[in-house]
C-alpha cells in the first residue's frame, strides 16, 4: 500500500521548493520524489569541473636539447572547460577552480631523430607529479605515441601541465595531443 513515510521541505512559508517527499510503492519499496531540481541540478553542476586542451596538426620543434624538463609549448587549441581555466597559449596549463580529486590523462603523437628516447611527465604547479612515460624512437625515426594517466590532488588555483626532456641532445616535434583534467571526487 502506497503512503508517505516523510516529508522535508526548506522551512519557507507556504513553499513547495526543494521538497523532497518519501513514499513506499504498491510493493513496498521506497521512492524518493525531489519536487525541485532546480537547486540539485545547480549543486551537481558546481561540483563538476574539467578542461581539455590540444595540439592539432603541430609543426613547430619543442626546445629539447638535454635532460632539464620543459613545459611543452606546442599546444594550440582550448578545448571545453566547466570551472577549469584552459591556457594553450600562454601559460600551456589547465587551471582548477574547485578542489579535489582529479584524473589527468595525456596522449602525445611526435616524431624526432632516430634513436632518441624522449620523456613525458604529468607535473603539478611545475613540480613532476611521478606520472610519466619514455618513448624511444626506433632507427627508422618512426612516429611516438606516449599516453599517460594518474590522479593529482588539486586545490584552486592549481595548474596541471604536460613537461619533456630528453637524454640525447636533439628537438621532437609534437604532431597532435590532448590534455583532459577531470574532477572525480571532491
Amino acid at each position: 500500500m502506497a503512503g508517505k513515510i516523510s516529508e522535508m521541505s526548506d522551512g519557507g512559508a507556504g513553499q513547495d521548493s526543494d521538497r523532497i517527499e518519501i513514499t513506499r510503492d504498491p510493493l513496498g519499496t521506497p521512492v524518493t520524489r525531489f519536487q525541485d531540481l532546480a537547486g540539485i541540478k545547480e549543486h551537481i553542476n558546481a561540483a563538476l569541473a574539467h578542461g581539455i586542451m590540444s595540439v592539432q596538426s603541430g609543426v613547430t620543434a619543442e626546445p629539447t636539447v638535454d635532460t632539464t624538463p620543459r613545459k611543452i609549448a606546442a599546444w594550440n587549441v582550448d578545448g571545453i572547460a566547466k570551472n577549469m581555466t584552459v591556457d594553450s597559449t600562454i601559460g600551456n596549463d589547465i587551471t582548477a577552480s574547485v578542489a579535489g580529486v582529479y584524473v589527468a590523462i595525456t596522449s602525445i603523437a611526435f616524431v624526432g631523430s632516430s634513436g632518441d628516447t624522449f620523456k613525458f611527465e604529468i607535473f603539478k604547479n611545475g613540480v613532476a607529479t611521478g606520472f610519466a612515460i619514455e618513448r624511444k624512437i626506433g632507427t627508422g625515426g618512426d612516429h611516438g605515441s606516449a599516453p599517460i594517466i594518474g590522479l593529482v590532488s588539486l586545490v584552486a588555483t592549481d595548474t596541471v601541465e604536460v613537461f619533456q626532456s630528453t637524454v640525447d641532445g636533439n628537438s621532437m616535434t609534437i604532431s597532435e595531443a590532448q590534455l583532459a583534467v577531470i574532477r572525480i571526487s571532491a
